[in-house]
């Protein structure tokens, strides 16, 4: 059989599956948001499945969900124009298991929820992410979809709001396409997480709108079972934790992960990467984004807890695995933030092999790093003097513990009024190996004293064509007693031969000119 015989006994053979439509309405389903509609909607979906497979439908209606509806194989979800599903507060309507989802399936296959209505949470009261207000925890919580162990999967146009807890949880699942799919969360409702695969692969996410109190897109491997081969695009991404995220849960592996072509906008981390359990992190691309992060003036409770983009290793608790991060490259990323970038692997785990290119970093505000008293990133059992180190550093990039480093054409744009008030280098390296420098340059109109770049304890780095101008009367500080091998390509050499400083016993020698 030929590819176009193949494809066409597919296509019909999918065409026959979905051809047969079962309406909600006439197994009792009313829409008027007096009367639950679960039952009817679950008999409809029982039978569509025990038929072969098919749609069920939802005409336009307001129905009144007020317990779990499990999807099964071959069943396609369609929500009409004007249908709302609302779920009920009644926690007492709910089962008493995990299954606190308004739609659950376990090993099934080949199913959909896709059409343009609307799904209708209970979580739209604030949940304790506002400065100074603590809410108390609610005994009871309902997220809209968790599918476990499922194959081929389809969300595809609609709408969700309020969700109570994590939106769409995905577990251990393959092949799933979500495709325009808007949520529209509190944004200050904790654990309103968007859409959270965990150990997943082949997973496509491309033209959502979400808006989160929580992290919106967020992978998580919660066993020794890896997530991989996820790829994020189009979508644009609100909330108050991190816009997309690997991590803090890290006990399997991340690998092939691609994102591009995504809009973040106030939000607390644009990009983080959080390994706390053993895991590695390898093969992983962001391009084209535009990162703003969260308005101080928001009060929020993560306001020490931002970074436009953000990188740690480190140990949950003392008999934790010590995880890796390699090969990740972040390219064509323009930031406005008042907050650095912070990428830190450990002395005994360094992050390798990691591009910065083409970043454009528009300073927003004038935000201190040197008192900053929290660390970023979630549950730990652990202290270590590296929580705050590097965080704290006055400089709008900071880099500590990676080898393999290749930074290619950064710029800081900082406005005057900001260079008033903060002094601050536009590049800090730290136990940096085997690293080019490639045109780095701030941008402001005000004298700086602190220098262009500082580098601590490094060694084997090539700095090259970074712009050094009357702004800046130190170019580059060299820190500590292990610096070694530091050259410089510059065509303006000499005009920055009285713009070096050694401190810290760093080793004149170390320079090569």
């Amino acid at each position: 059989m030929n590819l176009w015989k193949t494809f066409s006994v597919v296509f019909i053979a999918v065409l026959q599956v979905f051809a047969t439509s079962y309406n909600v309405k006439d197994f009792g389903a009313t829409g008027d948001k007096k009367n639950y509609d679960d039952s009817a909607i679950q008999k409809a979906i029982n039978i569509c499945t025990s038929g072969g497979g098919g749609t069920v439908y939802f005409p336009s209606g307001n129905y009144l969900i007020g317990n779990v509806i499990e999807l099964k194989s071959n069943v396609q979800i369609y929500l009409d124009t004007g249908a709302i599903l609302w779920e009920s507060p009644d926690s007492a309507l709910w089962r008493n298991d995990e299954k606190k989802f308004l739609f659950y399936a376990q090993e099934a296959k080949h199913f959909s929820i896709i059409g343009p209505g609307t799904i209708h949470g209970s979580g739209k009261p604030d949940l304790r992410r506002r400065s100074g207000v603590e809410e108390p925890w609610p005994s009871f919580r309902v997220g809209i979809m968790k599918f476990e162990n499922c194959k081929d999967i389809l969300l595809r146009d609609i709408t969700i709001k309020y969700s109570s807890a994590w939106t769409i949880h995905l577990n251990q699942c393959e092949g799933v396409r979500i495709d325009a799919v808007t949520i529209k969360n509190n944004f200050y409702r904790t654990n309103t997480d968007g859409i959270v695969p965990v150990s997943c692969k082949d997973v496509m996410i491309s033209n959502c709108r979400i808006i989160a109190g929580d992290d919106c897109i967020v992978m998580k491997s919660t066993d020794r079972k890896s997530c991989e081969n996820i790829v994020i695009n189009n979508c644009i991404l609100e909330t108050v934790s991190t816009a997309i995220k690997i991590g803090t849960e890290s006990f399997g592996d991340f690998r092939d992960i691609h994102i591009s072509n995504c809009a973040i906008r106030n939000s607390g981390i644009g990009i983080g990467i959080f390994i706390k359990d053993g895991a590695t992190v390898e093969r992983l691309t962001a391009t084209n984004i535009s990162i703003e992060t969260t308005d101080t003036d928001l009060h929020t409770k993560s306001a020490e807890k931002d970074s436009p983009l953000f990188i740690d290793i480190e140990k949950r608790r003392d008999d934790s695995p010590i995880g890796k991060v390699r090969d990740i490259i972040f390219s064509n990323i323009q930031i406005s933030s008042d907050m650095g970038i912070l990428i830190q692997g450990m002395p005994v785990s360094l992050i390798e092999n990691l591009t910065l290119s083409n970043i454009i970093f528009r300073v927003n505000g004038a935000r201190d790093f040197k008192i900053r008293k929290k660390r970023i990133g979630g549950k730990r059992y652990t202290s270590s003097i590296r929580d705050t180190l590097y965080i704290r550093k006055p400089s709008y990039v900071t880099l500590a513990h990676v080898k393999g480093l290749h930074v290619d054409n950064i710029t800081i744009q900082i406005p005057n009024n900001v260079a008033q008030q903060l002094n601050y280098s536009a590049f800090s390296g730290h136990y940096l190996e085997n690293a080019v420098l490639h045109d780095i340059m701030r941008i402001t109109g005000e004298t700086l004293t602190r220098p262009l770049m500082t580098l601590e304890n490094c060694k084997d780095i090539l700095i090259s064509n970074s712009l050094v101008d009357d702004k800046s009367p130190i170019f580059l500080e060299l820190q500590g007693k292990e610096t070694t091998e530091i050259m410089l390509n510059m065509p303006r050499l000499k005009k920055i031969k009285n713009k070096i400083i050694f401190s810290n016993n760093a080793p004149m020698q170390a320079l090569i000119r």
